[in-house]
């Protein structure tokens, strides 16, 4: 039977874990809208185009939120004596999007749309792919811990 801490460990990692899960879905369907918006960018310029875009990077914005509540949830983990195998290595691709993230937004003042269109097609978008996978394990991950505790 699981103790206090033990309790508030397993709890943590449900709670983790279930946000992990809705968010893989979310991560999809952001990269798809992204990757559609860029298509759309190369042909035309328009202001249905800009407003897509603009909802899809708030979308993004708030999907690197939540990413960086992940890793301070991680860390609560660890602070509390966790015994959970988690590697934060796995994160390391939300850190280069945030670069890339950067990056567009410089080509967005510049208005240089093919540029941007690029960006997301070939580095913003592989990046949400393997970010998604990364979730994916680290779901994974977490479900495997939480069967270790409960025993």
């Amino acid at each position: 039977m699981a103790t206090d801490s033990g309790t508030q460990e397993l709890q943590l990692l449900n709670a983790i874990r279930d946000g992990i899960d809705g968010t893989r879905e979310v991560v999809a369907e952001i990269s798809e809208r992204l990757l559609d918006s860029a298509g759309r960018l190369r042909v035309e310029q328009s202001e249905s185009t800009f407003s897509r875009l603009s909802q899809d990077i708030e979308n993004l914005s708030h999907l690197m939120e939540f990413i960086q509540e992940l890793k301070r949830g991680i860390e609560q983990l660890k602070n509390i004596g966790s015994r959970v195998d988690v590697s934060m290595g796995s994160m390391s691709c939300w850190d280069r999007l945030l670069d890339v993230l950067k990056e567009m937004l410089q080509t967005f003042e510049h208005q240089d749309w093919i540029m941007l269109a690029d960006l997301i097609q070939y580095e913003l978008h592989p990046l949400l792919s393997d970010g998604e996978k990364n979730l994916s394990e680290l779901s994974k991950g977490f479900s495997a811990n939480e069967e270790a505790l409960e025993k």
